[in-house]
């Protein structure tokens, strides 16, 4: 997991932007209220006790009609109590109203050409990584994927496979510690393990670092500038429910869709805390693809920038057209 809470949701440290309707409206089932369901629950329980009594003490001659009248209200109860089933059709049309509302807000900086920027924490992992790279590779995405040492040294087949499709690599530690403890020394050795490992696979050294649940200190920071390497948050709109809380595919397409904007990187996972979902929650990436493109953005990769991107918590990155 790679997660920080912002400290605002309207700008700087937070983001920016707030929940669209559509994406807020369609966040719980719909259902009847509390004391409703427990109103008809309790109903349905002095009923069938009267009618226990009844037919134990009498031979109850209206039985037959009571048990009737008790089942239709135990069916009535099941039926206006569950849920609303949310159809496909049901996220497709939500999908598509969020879209129209991301099109909208997201304004097109000049020169940006209207990027979003996926990324991948915590891989690789065999779990996950294979299908995340299968879907990129058929919609034709590019992304940028940062990586835990300890998972590049034990598979470094799928470091492989992520620098053959052509996704960027950065550093995601060796083994994921939380950095505002750490030292200076700590910090750096962490980093460069994972520096030294990747460079053996790709033959190639990241300059693009992220922290472990976007936490830092003034040290660790210190000891990622001497590196020669740049730290990479997120955009981060909403407090959402993120893929490493395991909530299913309609969840992560609504939180990712809610991050739409132009230069927004998305932060999503491929190891860790995901391995556990399965891999049916990654239906929402190829819906996101397509998403994403009806509402007018295209998909880049993360480099470094100029200046900060007030839009991902001032880190001085930018996203562009994959080379």
């Amino acid at each position: 997991m790679s997660v920080a809470v912002p400290t605002s949701v309207d700008g700087g440290l937070g983001g920016g932007g707030a929940v669209g309707a559509a994406g807020a409206g369609a966040a719980a089932a719909s259902g009847a209220p509390d004391w409703l369901v427990w109103l008809l629950i309790g109903f349905t329980v002095l009923m069938l006790t009267w009618l226990i009594w009844r037919v134990g003490k009498r031979g109850g001659k209206r039985a037959p009609l009571t048990l009737a009248v008790v089942l239709l209200v135990g069916v009535g109860a099941v039926v206006v109590t569950r849920p609303a089933p949310e159809t496909a059709a049901a996220v497709d049309r939500q999908a598509a109203t969020v879209a129209q509302e991301a099109a909208a807000r997201g304004k097109v900086a000049a020169g940006s050409e209207g990027m979003v920027g996926l990324s991948f924490d915590d891989g690789p992992s065999p779990e996950v990584t294979p299908a995340i790279l299968r879907i990129l590779r058929q919609q034709g995405v590019r992304a940028t994927f940062f990586l835990q040492g300890t998972e590049v040294k034990k598979h470094p087949d799928l470091v492989r496979a992520i620098q053959r499709d052509g996704h960027v690599i950065g550093n995601h530690s060796y083994n994921h510690p939380d950095f505002s403890t750490l030292t200076y020394d700590q910090a750096r050795q962490s980093i460069e393990w994972t520096n030294n490992l990747i460079e053996r696979v790709t033959g190639e050294r990241p300059t693009l670092f992220r922290y472990p649940f976007g936490n830092s200190n003034p040290e660790t920071d210190r000891a990622v500038r001497d590196l020669g390497m740049w730290d990479v948050l997120w955009h981060w709109s909403e407090p959402g429910t993120g893929d490493f809380e395991c909530p299913g595919w309609k969840e992560v397409e609504r939180y990712a869709i809610n991050q739409l904007a132009d230069q927004a990187i998305i932060l999503l996972h491929d190891g860790n805390d995901v391995i556990g979902c399965g891999e049916k929650q990654l239906k929402y990436l190829d819906r996101l693809i397509r998403t994403a493109r009806q509402a007018g953005y295209d998909f880049g990769t993360i480099a470094t920038a100029d200046g900060p991107s007030h839009i991902n918590q001032d880190s001085w990155v930018q996203v562009v057209a994959p080379e």
